[in-house]
């Protein structure tokens, strides 16, 4: 469901049948998850979903994105997030991003997670609209 402010969504996985290996069959980690997104305007929009794995415990995650516009073809989106549950210390379950879109059709995202113990992830992407 959608409007202009409000999309919402709920979606199953691994939905199946057994996966299997040489002789060994096992089934995937069911996942049902639903989560909705708020544009406060046209900068600022809040999400929000929960996670019910069958394999492990509910988590939630929610997270903002605030996006600055430089001229009519050059976006600068900054992201900041959290999900529950995280186990690993520090300040694991925190998210933070930004990225650059040029004309709402190639984009660059970083990413910045600390998973606490274990260390931080960065992550890249390169989006391409067409």
């Amino acid at each position: 469901m959608a409007t202009d402010k409000v999309d919402i969504g709920l979606a199953i996985q691994n939905l199946g049948t057994k996966i299997k290996f040489i002789d060994e069959a096992d089934f995937l980690p069911m996942t049902v998850k639903a989560g909705g997104v708020y544009k406060l305007n046209s900068d600022l929009t809040l999400g929000a979903d929960i996670n019910y794995p069958n394999d492990s415990d509910i988590y939630v995650s929610a997270g903002a994105e605030y996006t600055v516009k430089s001229g009519e073809r050059l976006e600068f989106p900054i992201r900041a997030g959290y999900r529950t549950g995280m186990q690993a210390g520090g300040l694991s379950g925190l998210g933070t991003g930004l990225g650059m879109l040029y004309n709402k059709t190639l984009g660059i995202n970083l990413a910045w997670t600390p998973e606490g113990d274990l260390g931080d992830s960065l992550k890249f992407g390169l989006d391409i609209k067409f």
